[in-house]
């Protein structure tokens, strides 16, 4: 589905801002040129954004952790769920790494509808010596972000550092150390001393491993 809409959403900026249906040939090559320049110089303004550092708003290690790790996007959403985890409550149970965190608000309940499963508590397990964090709620293992049940243990715990196994590489600053795909190729020496492309010689493989 990823590269479905990657391609839907060049599709909609090239006809929105760039090219036009009665435009020639010469002409249309050239816009979409423009465009990619155009998108190119977007991204990598923001590569040079996320890469300085954002200000923390604590001290607490594993939030400067995720400020030098995170992208600065992700940061600010993680910041964010920092905040909304003050919502709840953490309270232990027979075993020390296992806590039942509640939505629990003194100010008001404006918040209450935001949370639709505030009434319930969810079971989480924290062992911040081997760092283990899961919440039965599930929401890492689908989005690769931890829950505002887990931050708020976070919160409760105040580890030095953020579990690194559970910072995904493709919300870090260096998601595009190892692109996936790269238009240009390289020569490469075999061990019998022959040149051969890299590319090229991984597509045939990977072509012999369909037709088998």
């Amino acid at each position: 589905m990823t590269p479905t809409q990657g391609s839907e959403s060049m599709n909609h900026v090239l006809k929105r801002g760039f090219v036009k249906g009665t435009q020639n040939l010469h002409k249309f090559a050239r816009r979409v040129n423009a465009c990619i320049q155009t998108w190119m110089q977007k991204e990598n303004e923001q590569t040079m954004t996320s890469m300085t550092n954002p200000v923390t708003k604590t001290t607490c290690g594993y939030e400067e952790d995720m400020s030098i790790k995170y992208t600065r996007a992700v940061y600010t959403e993680m910041r964010t769920r920092m905040r909304k985890a003050t919502l709840f409550r953490a309270k232990p149970t027979a075993e020390h790494t296992k806590y039942l965190v509640y939505y629990h608000n003194k100010v008001g309940h404006d918040d209450e509808d935001r949370f639709a499963w505030s009434k319930h508590e969810f079971q989480v397990v924290a062992d911040p010596e081997n760092e283990i964090y899961e919440c039965e709620c599930k929401l890492w293992t689908h989005t690769g972000l931890l829950c505002l049940h887990i931050m708020n243990i976070l919160d409760h715990l105040k580890p030095d550092k953020f579990p690194d196994k559970y910072i995904l590489k493709r919300y870090t600053k260096t998601a595009k150390s190892q692109p996936t795909f790269d238009t240009r190729d390289y020569n490469t020496t075999a061990s019998d001393g022959s040149s051969r492309l890299s590319k090229q010689d991984i597509l045939l493989q990977l072509n012999l491993m369909e037709v088998i």
